[in-house]
This record gives structure tokens, C-alpha cells and sequence, in this order.
């Protein structure tokens, strides 16, 4: 008897599946809030997670975190540069 072929195309549990997706949402939240306050990166709640799980609220927190950064920084850019094309027109 051969050994069943492994699928391949199957992938890893995303955030969603192991959180659900609510739960992903506040904790993006919780993380933009914290970059916009110009927080430490290391007030996450979850920086020394070890299980999947917590692993995948610390990645949603980084993510959300990085997203408030973004937010903070154009916020403090004057209009005439952040409405400006990619391209300078």
C-alpha cells in the first residue's frame, strides 16, 4: 500500500481561523491605538507569546500598531505634502 500524497496546497491557520475575525479586529484596534499614541512597540500585550494563538494577537497587534504609526506620521505632515501624487503632479 503507497502512502497518501500529502496536500500541499493547504496553508498554515491564518489569524482569522485561529481568532476569528472580530477578534482580530479589536486587537488591530488596540495596536493602531497604541501607534498613534507613539507607544512602545513593547506594550504589547502579547510580546512574549509562545502559543499559536497568542502568536497570531501579537501579529494583529503589530499589524494594527504599524497602521497607527502610518496614521501619526501623515498626520503631522502639512496638506501640501500628503495630498501630493505618488508622482509629484
Amino acid at each position: 500500500m503507497t502512502e497518501p500524497t500529502p496536500d500541499i496546497t493547504r496553508q498554515s491557520p491564518s489569524a482569522a481561523d485561529l481568532l476569528g475575525p472580530l477578534e482580530v479586529l479589536a486587537i488591530q484596534d488596540q495596536g493602531r491605538a497604541a501607534g498613534f499614541a507613539a507607544e512602545s512597540p513593547l506594550t504589547c500585550p502579547w510580546a512574549r507569546a509562545t502559543e499559536p494563538a497568542d502568536n497570531a494577537r501579537k501579529d494583529m497587534w503589530i499589524r494594527g500598531y504599524a497602521a497607527g504609526k502610518t496614521d501619526l506620521r501623515i498626520a503631522k505632515q502639512p496638506d501640501s505634502v500628503t495630498r501630493q501624487s505618488p508622482r509629484g503632479h
